[in-house]
Parts: structure tokens; sequence; C-alpha cells
């Protein structure tokens, strides 16, 4: 059961949404149900993009998911996220009529679909940390957090614009944001006695930042919360 009913929260529009292009997908699945006992705040999404290559969404089809918009967690929702608006998107159908909300960003912290996990850095733990504001995946919890801003450049060639992704990878240290470009850099964030076993770290499993994958980064980002753990019990 999805309920807002927070006093801040305004109308939403219910409506035909064009599903055109990239989104012609939606319209072939079919939306669960959703129960809302109070209407939410957002604005209609619309995912024209007819004349770009690709897609701007981060999955190829929506996923149910769990939203925490200030102290209120609603589940199993079905919803998309929009890599390039950077926007948090809610499937919603009545009757036959789907339309599509874009979330309100102002006042949701976190998200969570498909297995993956999202913060608001303008709210909640980060918001001091100096990451810009906008939505990050967290690939790792830890006395060091990974972070990852799933981003969409585009990109033209012979007059074709298509997406093309240039995700940015960032680790939390002490509440610091800092943006990890290379091995150099990260290195940079550690103590130098780290240096080494980090590096041979990269060597042995073969990892170029640029190219890594989620889960190379995140057994990296485990393997440092490790080393930085036996420093700290060092010193118990």
């Amino acid at each position: 059961m999805f309920r807002l009913i927070h006093p801040f929260l305004i109308f939403l529009f219910i409506g035909n949404t064009p599903l055109n292009g990239q989104s012609e997908l939606i319209s072939r699945i079919k939306i669960p149900p959703v129960v809302l006992d109070n209407l939410v705040q957002g604005r209609i999404y619309s995912p024209d993009y007819i004349q770009i290559k690709g897609s701007q969404y981060l999955t190829k089809t929506w996923a149910m998911g769990n939203i925490q918009i200030q102290d209120h967690t609603y589940r199993d929702l079905p919803v998309w996220y929009d890599i390039y608006a950077d926007e948090l998107v809610l499937l919603y159908s009545v009757k036959g009529s789907l339309s599509l909300i874009q979330l309100p960003k102002a006042h949701t912290l976190a998200f969570t679909f498909d297995n993956r996990s999202f913060v608001n850095s303008a709210l909640g733990k980060y918001k001091e940390s100096g990451l810009k504001k906008g939505y990050f995946e967290v690939i790792f919890r830890g006395r060091a957090d990974l972070l990852i801003e799933r981003n969409l450049e585009l990109k033209k060639e012979n007059s074709i614009a298509s997406f093309n992704r240039k995700d940015r990878i960032y680790y939390v240290v002490q509440n610091k944001a800092h943006r990890v470009r290379s091995k150099k850099s990260l290195l940079e964030l550690f103590d130098q006695k780290h240096h080494k076993p980090i590096g041979n770290y990269f060597k042995k499993q073969k990892i170029r930042l640029k190219k890594a994958s989620d889960t190379q980064l995140k057994q990296l980002a485990s393997y440092i919360d490790v080393l930085l753990s036996e420093e700290v019990e060092s010193n118990l």
C-alpha cells in the first residue's frame, strides 16, 4: 500500500503520458496497480529523447522498488531511473491509462530497486560531504564508502546523437567526498603504508578503474576496508 500523507504533498496530475521511442517498451508490460491514499507531489515525466540513439535509463526496464520520502518508506512501487535527467520515475496505471510521474527530488532521501541502492546527496548522510546534488548509487559502505554517479553524456557523430556512459567514482572518507579518476588519485586518499598492498591488489586483480565493473569496484572497496579496519585494531 502506497500512502503519502505528509502535509507538504501537493496534487499529482493523472493522465496519459506519451510513450514513444525508447519508452514504447513500458506500454507492453502490465504495470501492477498502486493504491494512492493521497495524491503525490510530482509532475508528469515525458521521456522524449526520440532523436538520441541508446537508452537514458539505468536498467532495461522498470522494477519494483522502495522509496524513502522524508521519514516514510513506501514499498513495492514500479519505478525507473532516468540517468540523463537524474530523475526517479513512478509508473502509475489506472483503468488502463498509464502515467509516468517524476518524483520530488527535494524530499526523496533514498530509493532501492533492481537490488541497487541510491541516495540523494543533498539530504541525509552525505549532505555535508561535498558531493554535487543528485542521486548516487551506493556500491559499498564501510570506513570508506564507495559511491558512483551514474552519468550520460551526449555524443554526436555524423549528425547522429547518442548517449555515452560516463560514470564517476567517488570515495567518501571521514565524510569528505573525493572523486577517483585513477589508481594514483585513489592511493592519495590513504596512508602511505597502504599504497603498496592496494597497488598489489590492482595488479593481481588486473583492475583498470575506468573499465572496472561494479563487482570489481565493490571488491576493491571491501579490500580497502579490511586494510583500514586492521589499522584501527592495531592501534587499540
